[in-house]
């Protein structure tokens, strides 16, 4: 029976690849292209978003060039960025810890307002991978494939809770974005917000896969 159910899969995982133009020629066409390292990986999602390296660079400038007491001198500033801060709990607890708190309100402030950018270009950069994820599920067992999709959705509501309830902020000592507006000009994306952009992401497309999987399999 388990037999038949993954011939079943790996049939229509197939089809619909020969359907899409998803087939094995195709992937190894583009092998060439495929990222190996994490330069290589950003340069293929800021060509896929260049509204993405727009915000990043616009992050650059606030950390690097904003003066530390921007809020005073802009009130209205400290009003908008108060607003956020009242869905997004992680906005203040990032400014608790930090050296600068005026620049990184306004760090945090311009990258939680884009999370639903963020969010967008992430669920599309997570199913570009669609056809691979599909060709190794394929394969492994039914157990292996409940506890995965269990572990993705896990990670998906923790990234939920994180941005939205818990808002907790954490950073690596080692390039700490608290201590040093050049860190956090570099990589502040990743903790303000970024991580658990992924997670959703992440778990967005599999639960996307795995129905469209279930409706186009069905009679398969």
């Amino acid at each position: 029976m388990k037999e038949r159910q993954g011939s079943r899969w790996r049939a229509c995982s197939k089809e619909q690849e020969e359907r899409e133009g998803y087939g094995p020629g195709r992937e190894e066409a583009g092998s060439d292209t495929e990222p190996t390292n994490i330069f290589g990986l950003m340069i293929r999602i800021y060509r896929m978003s260049p509204a993405l390296l727009a915000l990043h660079l616009s992050g650059v400038a606030i950390a690097w060039f904003t003066p530390d007491d921007a809020l005073s001198r802009w009130p209205f500033l400290k009003m908008a960025v108060a607003n956020v801060g009242e869905i997004f709990p992680l906005l203040p607890e990032a400014v608790k810890k930090s050296r600068f708190p005026d620049v990184t309100a306004l760090y945090f402030f311009l990258m939680l307002v884009a999370i639903p950018m963020r969010l967008s270009v992430g669920i599309r950069f997570c199913y570009s991978y669609r056809p691979r994820i599909e060709s190794e599920y394929s394969k492994i067992s039914i157990a292996k494939k409940i506890y995965l999709i269990v572990v993705v959705l896990m990670f998906m509501c923790m990234g939920f809770h994180s941005i939205l309830i818990e808002g907790y902020f954490y950073e690596w000592n080692f390039v700490a974005i608290s201590r040093s507006r050049i860190w956090l000009g570099l990589i502040g994306p990743f903790f303000a917000g970024g991580a658990e952009v992924i997670a959703i992401a992440a778990g967005v497309v599999a639960i996307f896969i795995a129905l469209r999987r279930v409706f186009t399999c069905k009679g398969g």
